[in-house]
């Protein structure tokens, strides 16, 4: 537990200064180790007088490949049944409510652990096994699950994304000429008007093999 957790912290120092090392990796247990537990030297003691953990250790519920999941694989892991029926193809609630019901239950523990309000409980759920929920995916292809192209737009894996900024051209056009900004989330209505244009930034394309400029985005 101890290692796992230092290796949490080094993900997270990735993360955010060169981008994710391995973007299935996850910290297993429901509660982190005392700081007393840590000991003087934690040098020493966990990292084998290494000062940077260069590579991070999976087990069963995490495959070794570090590439990202879909974003449909991700929202399965995370969502509860609720959620995945308003945001993703109903058959992926249908997984949930049966193949893999035993990840969703609709009661569980949860560990107040010093706590007063139920939101900064830790929630005593299983993990998600990795294998399980895309063998179970693939289950759906197998049975002639088809996205259509908007669909699939959004479930495709990209570091490549579309930047938006006020388009003054637009603006100056009649409100015959102008067109709906419609969201890629569902849910929610089109804007009336587009006064936008769009080009696509590159700036997350080496994600994870350079350090991150200390700069705004393009488009922001």
């Amino acid at each position: 537990m101890l290692y796992r957790y230092l290796e949490g912290m080094q993900w997270v120092l990735y993360y955010y200064y060169t981008g994710a090392k391995h973007w299935r990796w996850f910290y297993p247990y429901h509660y982190a180790p005392m700081i007393s537990d840590m000991g003087n030297n934690i040098v020493a003691n966990f990292l084998e007088n290494k000062n940077t953990i260069r590579e991070f250790v999976t087990d069963t519920n995490c495959n070794a490949n570090p590439k990202p999941y879909t974003p449909f694989q991700q929202l399965l892991c995370i969502l509860p049944v609720g959620s995945l029926e308003k945001f993703l193809p109903i058959q992926y609630s249908n997984l949930a409510r049966q193949i893999l019901k035993e990840y969703f239950p609709d009661e569980f523990d949860i560990d107040l652990n010093g706590k007063t309000l139920p939101w900064e409980a830790a929630i005593l759920i299983p993990f998600a096994d990795e294998k399980k929920f895309v063998d179970a995916e693939n289950y759906l292809f197998d049975n002639g699950m088809k996205f259509d192209e908007k669909t699939q737009e959004r479930n495709t894996i990209s570091f490549i994304y579309p930047s938006y900024h006020y388009d003054k051209n637009r603006a100056n056009n009649s409100s015959s000429e102008r067109r709906q900004l419609v969201s890629t989330l569902t849910h929610m209505k089109p804007i009336k008007d587009d006064l936008t244009a769009m080009v696509l930034c590159e700036d997350y394309a080496k994600v994870g093999t350079s350090s991150f400029s200390s700069k705004l985005l393009t488009g922001v």
